[in-house]
């Protein structure tokens, strides 16, 4: 299996992690988020999305960080997604929650306007305009 991911990624570490916990073993791909490799050939291709990470796992291709960790915690059988529906139904909901709300915090408030200013998804007035209404 190849993994494509950066080291940088909040959504590319829960896979090198659940694959480290589990002794998967993969051929890591690093794909430079710094020079825009994500958005060139042969990468765009392969995830049209330009995202990372994403899996190969002898050509069946899977991005998005919460349907890898799914496939490979049933590929590999792994006790950490359970097989009782209301279970599994907890750990999809931290999941979902973790992809969208601690990753939109985390990345588009803390990390991306320190690295990358311009990812940043509100700044100024537009801020104080989104929270005003999410708080209304």
């Amino acid at each position: 299996m190849k993994l494509y991911y950066h080291p940088l990624s909040a959504t590319s570490r829960p896979i090198l992690q659940f694959c480290a916990n589990a002794g998967i073993t993969y051929e890591a791909i690093v794909i430079d988020l710094m020079t825009g490799e994500h958005f060139k050939e042969p990468y765009a291709s392969l995830n049209p999305n330009c995202m990372v990470p994403a899996i190969d796992d002898d050509g069946f291709v899977l991005t998005e960080s919460s349907a890898i960790l799914k496939y490979l915690a049933e590929k590999y059988q792994s006790s950490t997604y359970p097989s009782d529906l209301k279970q599994r139904a907890r750990v999809n909901e931290m999941i979902d929650w973790f992809n969208a709300n601690l990753y939109r915090e985390y990345g588009y408030h803390l990390i991306y306007p320190q690295i990358l200013p311009h990812h940043a998804a509100y700044s100024g007035e537009d801020e104080h305009r989104f929270w005003s209404n999410v708080n209304t």
